[in-house]
C-alpha cells in the first residue's frame, strides 16, 4: 500500500518536460540528387546439365564439358579468380506413366558465373560458350565498380538541392533560417541499367551467332534527403 502511494505521488508531482516550452517554427523540405554511372563491366552466367540413370554418368557428362570450357576461357585471358563455378545441384527426376511414378534419372547441373568482363571482350566470350554448347546462357548483365562513388555524389547533390530550396523559400517569405534540426536520407532506389547490345538467352541447340559489340551504358543513381531547419523570428 505504501509503495503504491509513493508511485502515485511521484507521477503526479513530476512536471512535464515540454509543458512550458514554446515549439520552434521550422521548415521541412526534400532534396533530390542524381549522378551518372557508366556501366562498363559485364557478368555472364551459364550452365551445363545432364540427365542419366546413373549419377556417375551424369557427373562425367557435365564435368568433362565444363572442364573443356574452362580451358577455352583461360585461353581467352579470363582470370580464374573471376570465374565462380561452385554452384552444383543434383536431384532425381520422376515422371508419371500410366498413373505410376517412374524414375527417369538423376539431373546434375553445374552453374558458372564470369565476372569483371570488359565489354569489348564479352562478345568473344559469348561466342565461345555457344560454340561449346553450354546448355543455358544468360544475357550479359552490365554493372560498374564505381557505384559507391556515384551514390555519394548523388547524395551530396541531394543535400545541396534541399538547402537551395530552403533558401529560396526563406528569401521569398522574408524569413531567416536558423540551425539545421535534422537531415536524413531517404530509401535509395537501385540503378536500372539499359543494355545497348544484344540480350540473349540461348540453348545448346543454338548456332553460334556473330555477336554484335556490346557498348557501355549509362544510368542515373538517385538519392533523396529530408531537411528540417529552424526558422528565426525577427
Amino acid at each position: 500500500m505504501h509503495r503504491l502511494l509513493l508511485i502515485i505521488l511521484v507521477s503526479v508531482t513530476t512536471p512535464l518536460a515540454t509543458a512550458d516550452e514554446t515549439p520552434h517554427s521550422r521548415l521541412e523540405v526534400s532534396g533530390q540528387g542524381k549522378a551518372t554511372l557508366l556501366l562498363d563491366r559485364a557478368r555472364i552466367n551459364f550452365s551445363f546439365t545432364a540427365l542419366h540413370k546413373k549419377a556417375a554418368e551424369a557427373t562425367q557428362s557435365v564435368e568433362s564439358r565444363h572442364a573443356n570450357v574452362l580451358d577455352k576461357l583461360t585461353g581467352l585471358d579470363i582470370e580464374r579468380k573471376h570465374i565462380d563455378d561452385s554452384s552444383i545441384s543434383i536431384h532425381p527426376v520422376y515422371a508419371y506413366e500410366h498413373k505410376k511414378r517412374v524414375y527417369k534419372g538423376l539431373r546434375y547441373t553445374r552453374s558458372t558465373t564470369i565476372r569483371n568482363l570488359k565489354l569489348d571482350h564479352a562478345g568473344k566470350i559469348i561466342e565461345t560458350l555457344v560454340a561449346n554448347q553450354v546448355d543455358n546462357l544468360s544475357q550479359p548483365h552490365l554493372y560498374s565498380d564505381n557505384t559507391t562513388t556515384a551514390a555519394r555524389e548523388a547524395l551530396g547533390n541531394a543535400v545541396q538541392d534541399a538547402m537551395q530550396k530552403a533558401e529560396i523559400m526563406a528569401d521569398n517569405a522574408s524569413i531567416r533560417l536558423g540551425e539545421i534540426i535534422s537531415l536524413s536520407e531517404g530509401a535509395p532506389p537501385g540503378p536500372v541499367p539499359v543494355l545497348r547490345g544484344r540480350a540473349m538467352a540461348m540453348s545448346a541447340d543454338a548456332v553460334a551467332p556473330e555477336i554484335a559489340e556490346i557498348h557501355a551504358s549509362e544510368t542515373n543513381v538517385n538519392r533523396s534527403v529530408r531537411l528540417v531547419i529552424e526558422l528565426l523570428s525577427d
